[in-house]
């Protein structure tokens, strides 16, 4: 062989060994041949996880009792706190990480709250609790105290002009704002009848009713303060105190069309459930612990937020057939199955009461599909009001 032919051999092989090495690591003829796959029949694409929320990620790293306590708004009494029983409230919210603590007491002074806020522990998930306070105005607001404004009661404010009301709801949800307050329990949208226990607490002719409310809600929630409102599905004909008895009424048109008109303005907001027997609807539990009551909420409202009224009242925890009473355990459990998202308690019940309901219910959560379906579902909602907007997606 000579030298001409030995070169244009090694030129050659040269060339294979360029072209080699650049489909290895360029692949033309690999692209090429996807191309013309992909074109003459098609692949399965990979499937990929879709990323996950930190909402998300934080419902999923709650174990079954941290999600139990997030149903639960713990009371805690600043009427004449001590420092001593003040360490112990928060060494509990520490030691339980609650989603949400209702605030009671008479006239509370706002250097009294803002101290308790200040002091809340902050949860494994970087918040703290949610605080909720009675906020109707008249004989039902607790943080009426040294620096707090005293509004009227319900009915003497739906009396007020617009402009007088708009000011005082906006300067009393400013001072809520600035004390920690999440969510108030106002405004009262029943419609009340000849001999209504509510008296003052409620207005007396319904389009003020509804334009109080809206510019209540308004308010308060410029300042990211969540309203709910009382009591669905409406206790205007109620005559007794429901924290001592239990009463059977029928519900009619004008009771419930205020509550629908406020979640077609407000389709996030939050309601109580009232523990009112409902004639030929709720037999013998009331509308708080009867699912056939609450069902129109996943159907139309899904997004409100529904709490309990104190569960430890008489007209929750009575048996309507022999008047026999059920435990808070018991209770609570119905409430969840109802389809309520927060249970309520008043400042009479112990913490140690709490801690059996949880676990309680946590054994209901491991055991009950549809119970544990439906805890989810409430804890979902409620993490949703924790989390900041930049980070719920």
């Amino acid at each position: 062989m000579n030298n001409s032919s030995t070169r244009n051999i090694i030129i050659i092989l040269f060339i294979l060994v360029i072209l080699s090495g650049y489909n290895f690591f360029q692949r033309p003829f690999l692209r090429y041949a996807e191309k013309i796959r992909t074109q003459d029949e098609p692949i399965a694409e990979e499937i990929l996880e879709p990323t996950k929320t930190p909402l998300q990620l934080e419902l999923e790293t709650l174990t079954p009792e941290e999600k139990i306590w997030q149903l639960i708004a713990l009371p805690v009494s600043l009427s004449s706190i001590k420092e001593s029983s003040i360490a112990g409230e928060l060494q509990n919210i520490s030691d339980s990480s609650p989603g949400f603590i209702t605030v009671f007491g008479s006239k509370i002074s706002m250097e009294t709250m803002k101290g308790f806020s200040k002091s809340l522990p902050v949860s494994r998930g970087g918040y703290i609790p949610l605080v909720a306070v009675d906020h109707e105005g008249g004989t039902v607001q607790r943080l009426s105290g040294k620096g707090f404004i005293s509004l009227p009661s319900w009915k003497e404010i739906c009396q007020e002009s617009t402009g007088k009301k708009l000011s005082l709801f906006e300067d009393s949800a400013r001072e809520l704002r600035s004390v920690g307050v999440n969510i108030v329990f106002a405004p009262v949208l029943d419609s009340p009848r000849t001999g209504s226990f509510l008296r003052s607490r409620a207005c007396e002719d319904q389009t003020e009713t509804l334009a109080s409310a809206k510019n209540y809600i308004q308010a308060f929630g410029s300042q990211g303060i969540l309203s709910v409102v009382k009591h669905y599905p409406g206790i205007g004909s109620v005559t007794k105190d429901l924290h001592f008895n239990q009463e059977e009424i029928y519900i009619e048109s004008q009771d419930t069309a205020p509550f629908e008109s406020i979640f077609k303005s407000f389709p996030n907001i939050g309601v109580m459930s009232a523990h009112t027997v409902i004639t030929g609807r709720t037999e013998s539990l009331p509308c708080s612990l009867s699912s056939i009551c609450l069902d129109p909420f996943p159907i139309h409202f899904p997004q409100v937020v529904i709490f309990t009224d104190a569960l430890e009242m008489k007209s929750a925890i009575t048996t309507k057939e022999n008047g026999e009473e059920r435990s808070l355990s018991e209770t609570a459990l119905l409430a969840v199955m109802a389809g309520n998202d927060v249970l309520v308690f008043g400042e009479k019940v112990a913490y140690e009461d709490l801690q059996e309901i949880v676990v309680f219910l946590e054994s209901i959560y491991e055991a009950d599909q549809d119970f544990k379906e439906k805890v989810d579902f409430s804890v979902e909602k409620i993490l949703n009001l924790k989390f900041p907007e930049e980070i719920k997606s």
